[in-house]
């Protein structure tokens, strides 16, 4: 199948600054569907700062490294998500991003790592 033309079509790139990083927005008009589509992509980088302010902890390095301290070494047979004390909702989350190849999966490796540390 040859392509005898491309359309292009007025695009509008925009960054919102959140708490957990940048998010662009991207504007498109198209009027066989609805006037105005918006996509959203997150390209924020994850950290982890950017995870523990995810889970509600306190997010500077020293509060990070004190929380790695006092929970290390995590059994090695446990998968992170299964430690005492995650909330329910901080458990789920973890279990979910690593299950699902989320976005999050490679920084929630990095922490179980850290925490399974000998």
């Amino acid at each position: 199948m040859a392509i005898d033309s491309i359309e292009t079509l007025p695009f509008e790139l925009v960054l919102i600054e959140g708490g957990c990083g940048v998010v662009a927005a991207v504007q498109v008009e198209d009027q066989r569907f609805d006037p105005l589509m918006e996509i959203v992509m997150d390209v924020s980088r994850k950290t982890l700062g950017t995870l523990f302010e995810q889970l509600g902890l306190p997010n500077d390095d020293a509060s990070i490294d004190a929380f790695i301290q006092s929970h290390t070494p995590l059994n090695i047979e446990e998968p992170i998500w299964a430690e005492p004390f995650w909330s329910s909702s901080q458990a789920s989350f973890l279990r979910e991003m690593l299950e699902e190849d989320a976005d999050w999966a490679e920084i929630v490796d990095e922490l179980s790592n850290l925490l399974h540390k000998s």
